[in-house]
């Protein structure tokens, strides 16, 4: 990741932030549960409604393992394992990010089940079929090789296991408006449409299954946020997702879940 694009997001003091933000809406920053997190630490389209639809289409079972790839903070994370006993590790390539994850996993109490780490997506540092499943939640739209990203997370994953990716995915022609939430330049903005992805997907041994939109989702999840929400009080936040919302509105990108199966 180009030092820019670390720039975009890099932040300093997440967890002090995060709990204070906690606090402000009511909750025990003393006794954290991964269900109190949802609305604050998981940064795709529909948040927790979204993770909650797709959990399923994962198919694990207590003790499988899962890798989350640009985990973020560790929202998703946090909640598929939590929701499927799963263990679970989270990549991404900023500092603040996996340092956050770490801390804010050990709040909620599972340590020892979700562990996280510093790498990239298109690299993936762990052998052959070594997880069950895979996950992308809203990355790839910053990653432009998308054929090293799916043969990775084709790699790292078993024989009929599942790769799960969320992605705001271009659905017509259109200039897109940044700073963005996911790239502040155009430069560093890869949106590309669903064939993309289907075509690396099938490059890497990956059978697709599944297809959710979360058009309307998006819709809602765009809308002005309310005074003092998380979005609101982020700095730089209300033009990103300004430009966002209309992109999702005029029908030039829209929020696309796609699964397959590893051959």
């Amino acid at each position: 990741m180009s030092e820019t694009m670390q720039s975009h997001y890099a932040r300093t003091d997440l967890v002090e932030k995060l709990l204070d933000d906690l606090a402000k809406a009511g909750h025990d920053p003393k006794a954290l549960q991964v269900t109190d997190l949802g609305e604050f630490d998981e940064f795709h389209v529909g948040k927790r409604e979204a993770s909650t639809r797709l959990a399923p289409l994962l198919d694990l079972k207590q003790d499988d393992t899962l890798i989350d790839i640009g985990c973020g903070i560790g929202g998703p994370a946090r909640f598929f394992a939590e929701a499927t006993g799963a263990r679970v590790t989270g990549i991404d390539l900023t500092p603040d990010f996996i340092e956050a994850a770490t801390e804010l996993t050990r709040l909620v109490g599972l340590g020892e089940q979700v562990r996280f780490q510093l790498a990239s997506g298109t690299e993936i540092p762990f052998e052959d079929a070594r997880f069950d499943a895979a996950t992308l939640m809203h990355v790839g739209m910053n990653i432009e090789d998308k054929q090293t990203l799916l043969s990775e997370m084709a790699r790292v994953t078993r024989p009929g296991g599942r790769v799960l990716i969320y992605d705001l995915m271009r659905i017509a022609d259109g200039e897109l408006s940044f700073p963005m939430p996911w790239a502040s330049f155009a430069r560093f903005s890869f949106v590309d449409r669903e064939a993309v992805y289907l075509e690396a997907a099938a490059a890497a041994g990956l059978t697709p299954t599944e297809r959710i939109s979360f058009h309307e989702t998006a819709r809602r999840f765009f809308d002005p946020p309310q005074e003092n929400s998380p979005r609101s009080t982020t700095p730089g936040r209300p033009q990103r997702f300004e430009n966002a919302r209309q992109a999702v509105r005029t029908g030039i990108i829209s929020p696309i879940a796609r699964v397959f199966t590893r051959q």
